[in-house]
């Protein structure tokens, strides 16, 4: 009987955990009924008193256990619900005030796109969708985020460069920096081995790995294209998305 007291104690002590998520006062309750109602020698902790008998006498002690047991609820509580908000943190972006451009909107924005990036995109007779999100605002082409739009300038993004395959904006960096692009560091003045020499500081570029020119991330570039050709130290890039972040996982 004592082990089976043992496991519903705790399987009580998951089940308000989970409720302390939401409603704390629910869990200082519940734990301190479990204190009122099992017998203590089911507790796998060492205290004074033996049986349930004797817990008349010892009423402030449990209610000050009571209290323990709701703070380690709690704490619990917290760490789960940080575990869960994280987890959609990874998996979700925020998206608001999606709304579908018209056909003239469209023309002139895949016109611009084209001129950057060198090859045709979506054209007007695409449903392409504006939408507002936390760092840049994102275009919908049919379900697809396949472009950004950050500071009033459109790009793609990196399904779009895979889509599309652009051939103007490009920064190739060798394999060794590949791992850190990909985890999201900026790309480094040294990593780099070639640049589209049309790059000016401050313009929207995407990052290509030497050997299977594969996409790796999109960034703001710091220095023409030039100056990225000569290696020098020092970051070169500041990457705004890459493979495997939030905005990548949307389209998994």
């Amino acid at each position: 009987m004592g082990q089976w007291s043992v496991l519903f104690f705790f399987q009580s002590f998951y089940f308000f955990t989970r409720v302390a998520v939401l409603y704390k006062e629910v869990a200082c309750v519940a734990g301190k009924l479990v204190i009122y109602h099992f017998p203590l020698a089911a507790f796998p902790m060492n205290y004074q008193f033996i049986d349930l008998s004797k817990l008349i006498g010892h009423i402030k002690t449990a209610v000050l256990t009571g209290e323990y047991c709701m703070a380690v609820c709690y704490y619990y509580a917290k760490v789960e619900n940080r575990r869960r908000y994280d987890r959609i943190e990874m998996a979700d972006i925020r998206i608001r005030k999606r709304k579908r451009m018209r056909s003239k909107e469209i023309k002139a924005l895949s016109s611009e796109l084209e001129a950057v990036l060198g090859v045709p995109v979506f054209t007007e007779d695409d449903a392409v969708d504006l939408a507002e999100s936390t760092d840049f605002d994102l275009l919908f082409v049919g379900n697809d985020i396949l472009g950004l739009v950050l500071g009033g300038r459109p790009f793609l993004t990196v399904r779009g460069v895979i889509k599309y395959k652009p051939v103007k904006r490009f920064v190739t960096v060798d394999m060794g920096a590949v791992p850190f692009i990909t985890n999201g560091a900026d790309c480094m003045g040294p990593g780099i081995v070639e640049a589209d020499p049309s790059i000016a500081a401050g313009d929207l570029v995407w990052i290509r790995d030497m050997k299977n020119n594969m996409p790796l991330a999109i960034g703001v570039s710091e220095r023409s294209g030039t100056e990225l050709a000569e290696k020098k130290s020092g970051k070169a890039i500041k990457s705004i998305h890459n493979v495997g972040d939030k905005l990548w996982k949307t389209g998994e």
